[in-house]
């Protein structure tokens, strides 16, 4: 595990460094998803993003090979859903005990989500929530102190690279 801080800090500046490159949003969600579930020791890594239209939360990255399409909760639904109606990080290390946890999805995809740690995406304490991150089922113990800083400030990194591509958007649609 000695080797964890260095990983996780890594993860941090390849982060940083894509988001000043002209990289394809889903393909940096998609790295960063893949890199983020490694970095935490977790088994899957998904970031859920606010749909503007209804409020509603549209699972973006996520690692589900058992499904193609998107997962949507209503804000407020589940663990992730609390999340962006609370603002609140959370970690539930037994899902079975949370009464904030919704099996729904689980049930969708065929995955057994045994603990959960989720963050706010957002660029301060203040700022609207643009999303959130959340990883699933520690391989090893339980989510930490630790962890939860890791991904408070991944959560930050999230929120500039949305920002960033929202910026950029109307450049991608010029001649």
């Amino acid at each position: 595990m000695l080797g964890a801080p260095m990983h996780r800090l890594s993860l941090l500046v390849d982060l940083a460094s894509l988001i000043t490159r002209e990289v394809g949003i889903d393909a940096l969600l998609d790295i960063a998803g893949e890199r983020l579930a490694d970095a935490m020791g977790a088994e899957r890594a998904t970031l859920w993003l606010v749909d503007a239209s209804d409020g509603s939360l549209v699972s973006r990255v996520a690692v589900l090979p058992e499904r193609k399409d998107s997962l949507r909760l209503v804000r407020g639904q589940g663990i992730a859903g609390h999340v962006a109606e609370s603002g609140e990080m959370l970690c539930v290390n037994d899902v079975a005990e949370s009464e904030l946890f919704d099996a729904s999805i689980d049930a969708s995809t065929g995955f057994e989500t045994k603990s959960i740690l989720a963050a706010p995406v957002r660029a301060h304490a203040r700022a609207p929530i643009r999303g959130v991150v959340q990883v699933l089922n520690k391989h090893e113990g339980q989510f930490d102190d630790e962890d939860a800083k890791y991904l408070a400030a991944l959560a930050v990194q999230f929120e500039q690279v949305l920002a960033l591509t929202t910026l950029r958007a109307d450049d991608d649609e010029a001649p």
